[in-house]
């Protein structure tokens, strides 16, 4: 076997074809890529890829999956990992098992989240073991143990630009961890499978498992391998390179595909029966005797009649790549095929493209378990092609789902389908195994009713995560689902709920895969307002949580100088403080009114913060009646953001009623791209990482010089600023991509830099002085395996450090020892992505207005998760650490003062219709009224409920149709009880 170097392309061809979601009437749908983005392809490969290279010698990868394991968790006090979720929204799903011993048990296999099983036939699923495997396919044994086999499939490891079939589409790369056994939940893996850094490894990569009689059998790319002693040792029966094995019905015929041929035989012996040309070879009768040589042959064998089976080709080059070519019947045991589906070409409006484009990494086929006749193929829908009733021609073709539908149709599937199993116990039941998750599938005639089954199957891959005030509450980008909100309840340790949104700028509001989600965040000063960046786009932001977005006033007023479309992730810094005295605002305080006196010097009076925060000023005179004073603002709001050739500035993001002005730092000449960016904890630096290892530094941002320019003509006039800023460079003596850079809260000078890109000696690099005027950088890489880290944090209490890594979360205690240890329990060991610390502390305000008619308490949530630590994984979702929280810091159950909670509301989440139940306890026959409220302390509904007697639970049904998604309060008042409750809207 040749050694294979793995390069990037094809717009994360594996990483971002598809998952689960879950949508509640926002009328969102999914929408396939249409085109390709080198940007992504550049992003990815900049990130894992070796720099000089451009590929991935999976020799690297090996020995930091070795490295990795050799790495315990520390003996004391280790972290300990909370999974937030989210509880209704999968990742991708490669295999499905139901169990040969219990009615209702169903095995799941996810890349990067491993194993999950249900004892309710998918309504609910668990985690099994803890387990983070990159599982590529699964089998069961007649005593019940479970293999599973590990790395990337459906030809993604072989797509390299110098294996032979020539294309360069590989876009990811995890190579497998060999072979694993389960056994009553406990998951071992087999130490003859342990991959090796040899390049003859018969274990990176295993695409297929098989049982027959006592023989384990598995295809991988070395060939296909069989054992009989439970995997002990091993025989080589076939070399190749090995995408599927199969048995057919007689339980002992052993049909593989290698190389895109079809083999036939045993478990310790098969038989080549393709041709080797592009065209099938014919005998004298025109009889189909041998299938051509595919680029990629999937297989599907007939549960009833050893001699009946299906083979697909489908081709990975020109402009068929992805299609199939030919799908081919036999009913005699290989000896003849009949052509039962042509291939169809691109140019030609004739017939059906069942893989729709995407058959070289996702390809499922299989056989009706009680109609031979009929066949069901999945690329990026499900398809089947039956015998036609009224002649014995080509078969025909129908389409049972559709990824573009909206996710309450009953005939929608998330795209890319990987696996599909049918229930043992009902022919007309299976699970179809897509990008998203899984799903349940009743079989009609022609048509299929669909139903989710990811509740708690938490598997999703995400890239980046935003953390606001609240332990629970976060913003998420999602591989393959964009810009995710996810809000669990404060004050238990549950899962959440997730909802997708949907920036505005997609044609019909729909989510096309082309933009994929960058980084994220949420402000604390208005925990309604969010800031998403999305491949090839502007900055989006919304003032309610993602329900509306703010199109103007924004990025789009830079026009033609903001040039993102060439970036695929454009980097976010964002840094708030609620006392700053470089702010550059101020506010007015109005002692005005009917009932206004003179207000003493001395007296601390409320001031509101053009951020829309209140703050407290102390006057330094007395100020009379009628007057008013403009006093600073120290409530400030700084953004960053990073593109190609350029990194702008603005303390403005907050401010939505005029057009942001955004103060560009580099001059035209620039010609860096920016990779990541990081305050200094008084937000006067910025500090930028590039993708060619270089750090620029831009200081003084609270007193640079400010200049503008104007352009008079063309569709790119206006007005535009920049800061007179000379960057100071920093030289790291490396090449490779600043992954990202941490800041330590209590001093800026202390600054650590993470690196990517496989086959390099250093991924972490510290300064002391990185303010200085030659900052040194000295690599902190220690006893940590080589591998690129993606993100850092350095602890803002402790200094101890965390990175995110392909391998999990690492940590040190002491940076300058640099001895690093893995610290993921009940995470696993998966690829971490973004790692954020809260390190903002802020008490809630209330504002009371009062008026000629009414008293209004607003409520202004303060940040009552300090010092938690949030990561974003590859695989299980989103995960927060509290070891470092801040003793006392907690989210308020309400907004009010004096609340007792006498009140429940059901069902939570809400959609429409919600019954609340209460008790009425002193006074009888009380007046009982509600108020509804949203986070920031908005009053949206008020309803007088009527007279109720004194009782335990007492129900009102309250229609919530009017409100949009998010988070809310409702206050209920009974005489002179008062109780409140928090509900989620979907």
């Amino acid at each position: 076997m040749k050694k294979r170097f793995l390069p990037f392309s094809f717009l994360l061809a594996i990483m971002l074809l598809g998952q689960s979601i879950t949508i509640a009437d926002n009328g969102g749908h999914y929408v396939p890529r249409t085109s390709e983005t080198p940007s992504a392809d550049r992003f990815m490969s900049e990130l894992r890829a070796n720099q000089k290279t451009g590929l991935i010698d999976p020799v690297d990868m090996i020995k930091a999956t070795q490295g990795a394991a050799t790495k315990d968790g520390p003996a004391d006090a280790p972290l300990y990992w909370i999974s937030m979720g989210p509880d209704n929204m999968a990742g991708q799903t490669t295999a499905i098992v139901y169990d040969n011993r219990g009615t209702g048990i169903v095995y799941v296999a996810s890349k990067g989240g491993g194993i999950f099983k249900s004892y309710n036939n998918g309504i609910t699923w668990h985690h099994v073991a803890s387990n983070a495997l990159m599982a590529s396919c699964m089998v069961q044994a007649a005593d019940g143990t479970i293999y599973i086999g590990t790395g990337d499939n459906n030809e993604a490891q072989d797509l390299n630009g110098l294996s032979d079939l020539g294309s360069p589409a590989y876009s990811n790369s995890f190579v497998g961890t060999g072979i694993y056994k389960m056994v009553d939940e406990e998951i071992t893996q087999i130490a003859s499978t342990r991959p090796s850094t040899s390049e003859t490894d018969d274990w990176s990569f295993v695409n297929g498992l098989a049982i027959v009689g006592n023989y384990l059998v598995a295809a991988t790319d070395k060939g296909i391998l069989s054992s009989d002693d439970k995997g002990q040792t091993w025989t080589l029966v076939a070399e190749g390179k090995a995408d599927e094995v199969k048995v057919m019905a007689d339980g002992t015929t052993v049909i593989a595909s290698i190389d895109g041929q079809l083999y036939k035989g045993t478990a310790t012996q098969l038989t080549l029966l393709s041709g080797d040309g592009t065209a099938a070879t014919v005998d004298e009768s025109g009889t189909i005797i041998a299938l051509p040589k595919a680029g990629i042959l999937n297989i599907a064998c007939s549960a009833n009649d050893a001699k009946v089976m299906y083979a697909a080709c489908i081709s990975t080059s020109g402009n068929t790549e992805g299609n199939h070519t030919g799908i081919y019947l036999t009913k005699d045991g290989c000896q003849t095929w009949k052509l039962v589906y042509p291939g169809v070409a691109f140019s030609f409006d004739l017939g059906h493209q069942l893989y729709d484009g995407y058959g070289i990494y996702h390809h499922v086929m299989t056989v009706d378990p009680t109609n031979d006749e009929i066949v069901y193929v999945g690329g990026y829908d499900l398809w089947t092609i039956q015998k036609p009733v009224s002649d014995d021609g080509y078969y025909e073709a129908f389409c049972l789902s559709s990824g573009t539908s909206s996710v309450t149709s009953s005939n929608y599937l998330h795209v890319g389908l990987n696996a599909m199993t049918f229930n043992p116990n009902n022919s007309k039941e299976c699970y179809v195994g897509t990008d998203g998750g899984v799903y349940k599938v009743t079989m009609g005639n022609r048509v299929i009713s669909s139903f989710n089954c990811n509740r708690n199957y938490v598997s999703t891959r995400l890239f980046n995560v935003g953390i606001c005030g609240q332990d629970s509450r976060v913003l998420m980008g999602v591989i393959d689902h964009g810009v995710v909100r996810m809000e669990g309840d404060p004050n238990v340790n549950t899962m959440g709920y997730s909802e997708w949104i949907n920036p505005s700028g997609y044609d019909g509001g729909a989510f096309d895969q082309a933009y994929q989600p960058g980084p994220c965040a949420i402000s604390t000063i208005n925990p309604q307002s969010i800031y998403v960046s999305i491949s090839g786009g502007n900055i989006y932001r919304s003032n309610t949580f993602g329900n509306d977005w703010v199109s103007t006033n924004f990025t789009a007023n830079l026009a033609g100088q903001f040039a993102l479309k060439n970036i695929f992730r454009t980097p976010i810094a964002m840094l708030e403080n609620y006392n700053d005295p470089q702010s550059h605002a101020t506010a007015w305080y109005f002692n005005k009114g009917e009932e206004a006196v003179d207000i003493p010097a001395g007296t601390t009076v409320q001031c509101m913060s053009t951020n829309g925060y209140p703050f407290d000023h102390v006057l330094s005179a007395t100020l009379a009646a009628g007057d008013s004073i403009e006093v600073h603002d120290p409530i400030s709001n700084r953004m960053a953001i990073g593109t190609e050739k350029a990194v702008y500035f603005t303390r403005m993001a907050l401010q939505y009623a005029s057009a942001t002005i955004w103060y560009r730092l580099t001059d035209k000449n620039f010609k860096e791209t920016a990779a990541s960016l990081a305050f200094s904890p008084d937000g006067n630096t910025l500090f930028m990482g590039t993708i060619k290892g270089k750090i620029y530094r831009f200081d003084n941002l609270d007193t640079a010089i400010d200049s503008t320019w104007t352009i008079t003509t063309g569709s790119n006039a206006g007005t535009y600023y920049s800061l007179l800023i000379d960057p100071v460079e920093i030289d790291l003596g490396t090449t490779q991509c600043i992954t990202s850079i941490a800041v330590d809260p209590r001093d800026g000078n202390k600054v650590l830099v993470t690196l990517g890109n496989y086959g390099n000696e250093s991924y972490v690099k510290y300064s002391t002085n990185a303010l200085s005027a030659a900052p040194q950088f000295d690599s902190k890489q220690g006893n940590l395996p080589l591998m690129p880290v993606y993100t850092a944090v350095i602890e803002m209490n402790t200094g101890h450090v965390l990175l995110g890594t392909d391998h999990g979360i690492y940590r040190t205690k002491d940076i300058n020892g640099a001895s690093w240890t893995a610290d993921n329990e009940a995470m696993g060991d998966l690829p971490v992505l973004d790692l954020k610390q809260q390190i903002l502390q802020v008490e809630d305000k209330t504002v009371v207005k009062i008026g000629a008619d009414d008293t209004i308490v607003e409520f202004y949530p303060g940040v009552h998760n300090t010092g938690i630590i949030y990561a974003a994984t590859y695989g299980r979702g989103v995960f927060r650490c509290e070891n470092y929280k801040l003793s006392g810091a907690s989210v308020p159950e309400t907004p009010a003062t004096a609340m007792e909670t006498t009140v429940s509301i059901y069902p939570n989440p809400v959609r429409g219709q919600a019954t609340v139940s209460f008790d009425v306890a002193t006074d009888a026959n009380a007046n009982v009224s509600y108020k509804v409220f949203d986070l920031t302390g908005r009053l949206v509904m008020s309803q007088q409920a009527g007279r109720f007697t004194q009782g335990q639970d007492q129900q009102i049904s309250i229609d919530m149709s009017s409100l949009s998604a998010g988070s809310y309060i409702l206050r209920l008042e009974q005489g002179s009880q008062v109780s409140a409750v928090k509900f989620v809207l979907y």
